[in-house]
């Protein structure tokens, strides 16, 4: 089948299934080999048109007893593979064609109701495929998979409380499916950090202890209950959910460094070097999580810059940030960076995501990692750009500047136009408000869309 759908062009992919649907018994299977063989070659409509063609021959009446014939589970599978297909192939209005005609014959197959909704919702009709939900819900108000899916338009609603309620009756109406108690959990969880946003804690407190019970096991349960009691100082009550939570985490170092930030939100130096001795000692943590480590401590202990704005057009420039303190965090903070360091000497990439991580809230400190990562790479243009605006932000005007030129110089060597002109415009950028400015929006929208901690191209979008 691979050789066969290799060598078919696009409008022979009908003929090809009418020959493999002649009538032989294992001519659902020869289809079903050819989808799959169009899908591993990416020919995405050549999939779909093969799954949809074996949709056509699915018997009106159920015939299970009959030899050979697919069970239920596998014609819902089919019909999610040709809204997959569909999809990968820009088409998901396609797959709403289908299903709507399977509908017209069997307005009470609910399932393919189901499979019509997530079409829709795949082809940004999202009150469609509400409508088709409540639709399914006025026939069967028990329906599971259109329950779950009421479940995620509720929230998108903001009801989140009749969300909840709906859930935990479906976790009770279906004890045999443990897999609901997973999902019930993480819908509180969910909500527990939406409720936390809204600076809701009381509210975001129950969250989390409901969903602990759904889940026991996840130790973000016991660490965010301890997160919301930290104004109301319960130090005894908030140690305890934490040696849950650390308990609960094993061997994950992501998990270790939430927990200690839990420690440094609550300004407890002794518990947080407590907890540190405990993770080096039980885990041996490697650079990034070192690095990890040390970045929490400072962006937690920072004051974050003012608001970049739109200062160009309506307003004055921001103010310039306050003269770095050190405390005893942040020197803690500079030791775990320093282990980084010791354990990845050579690592340039390790030092340019340290800098760019540190040249807003400390640009004294992110101007050692950008110098040791030039060092390291001398005819690196980017890692120049990045040291050069770190030179900027720390008002070193003259040394950006040339630092720059330098950048945009080997660009042009290196025949690397469009980086020799963003060099060019950022170091028209150094010394005056803008340069902040454009780093600080940028790497805002880099936080956002989950980008790159140093991207120059999103940083040049700004300049």
């Amino acid at each position: 089948c691979w050789r066969r759908a290799s060598r078919t062009p696009t409008r022979s992919v009908s003929n090809e299934i009418r020959h493999a649907l002649c009538g032989r018994r294992t001519s659902l299977s020869a289809v079903w080999a050819l989808a799959l063989a169009y899908e591993r070659l990416e020919r995405w409509m050549e999939a779909a048109e093969s799954w949809r063609g074996m949709l056509r021959t699915r018997p009106r009446r159920k015939a299970a007893a009959e030899e050979g014939a697919l069970s239920d589970a596998q014609w819902a599978w089919v019909r999610e593979r040709i809204i997959t297909c569909y999809k990968q192939a820009g088409r998901p209005d396609e797959a709403v064609v289908v299903f709507r005609q399977i509908i017209k014959d069997d307005p009470n197959d609910l399932d393919t109701r189901v499979q019509l909704a997530d079409a829709l919702l795949a082809n940004q009709q999202e009150r469609a495929a509400s409508n088709e939900i409540d639709r399914i819900l006025k026939i069967d108000p028990r329906h599971l998979e259109a329950l779950l899916r009421h479940v995620a338009f509720l929230d998108l609603d903001g009801q989140l409380a009749v969300s909840e309620q709906v859930m935990r009756d479906l976790v009770a109406r279906h004890p045999e499916r443990p897999e609901l108690r997973k999902r019930a959990a993480q819908l509180f969880l969910q909500h527990g950090r939406q409720y936390a946003q809204w600076n809701r804690a009381a509210q975001a407190h129950q969250a989390f202890v409901e969903g602990e019970r759904y889940d026991p096991e996840d130790y973000l349960f016991p660490l965010n209950q301890a997160r919301m009691l930290l104004g109301q100082r319960r130090h005894d009550e908030i140690r305890a959910l934490v040696e849950r939570a650390t308990a609960l985490a094993g061997e994950q170092p992501e998990a270790f460094v939430k927990i200690f930030e839990t420690w440094v939100i609550a300004d407890r130096m002794d518990e947080a070097r407590a907890l540190l001795e405990r993770f080096e000692r039980d885990l041996k943590p490697d650079a990034h999580a070192y690095a990890d480590l040390g970045l929490v401590i400072m962006m937690r202990v920072t004051p974050p810059p003012a608001p970049a704005g739109l200062f160009g057009i309506f307003g004055a420039p921001p103010a310039p940030p306050p003269k770095p303190v050190d405390t005893p965090w942040t020197q803690l903070a500079c030791e775990l960076l320093d282990k980084a360091i010791a354990l990845r000497p050579d690592d340039v990439a390790l030092r340019k995501e340290l800098a760019s991580e540190l040249m807003l809230p400390r640009a004294d400190l992110a101007l050692r990692y950008a110098e040791d990562a030039a060092r390291l790479t001398p005819d690196e243009p980017d890692t120049l750009i990045l040291l050069g605006l770190v030179q900027g932000l720390n008002e070193r005007v003259r040394e950006a500047k040339a630092t720059l030129q330098r950048a945009a110089q080997l660009a042009r060597k290196q025949g690397k136009r469009e980086l020799a002109q963003q060099a060019q415009e950022m170091r028209s950028a150094v010394g005056t408000p803008m340069l902040r400015a454009g780093i600080q929006m940028s790497l805002m929208d880099m936080d956002m869309s989950g980008g790159d901690p140093f991207d120059l191209d999103d940083i040049e979008d700004f300049f």
